[in-house]
């Protein structure tokens, strides 16, 4: 393993960890009020960028199998972006809105 390699894995592992931290964190933390009108139309957006991540995902690997490694590169950062703004999202959404249960009355 490379010192490159150290430090990426290093950093994987740090932001593995905030996120953890950050997800626990807003189970715990009551929400804020009011509730901003915009939070509402978060969900659509993540589940948007989770289609975009899909088909970028799929385009990146026939790029990698077709050897056009610059193409396949590229497709990764993009993801990694659209990525990241999901999890800034995702926060914002979850910081306000609670987990949606789902079934019978008791959700159990």
């Amino acid at each position: 393993m490379t010192l490159n390699d150290k430090f990426f894995l290093r950093l994987i592992w740090g932001v593995t960890v905030f996120v953890l931290l950050v997800v626990i964190a807003l189970k715990i933390v009551p929400p804020p009020q009011p509730t901003p009108s915009f939070i509402y139309l978060l969900p659509h957006i993540i589940g948007g960028i989770n289609a975009a991540c899909s088909v970028l995902l799929i385009i990146s690997l026939i790029f990698i199998k077709r050897k056009k490694i610059q193409a396949h590169k590229i497709t990764n950062i993009i993801t990694f972006i659209l990525s990241a703004i999901f999890l800034i999202y995702y926060i914002a959404f979850h910081l306000y809105e609670k987990d949606t249960k789902f079934g019978d009355l008791d959700h159990n």
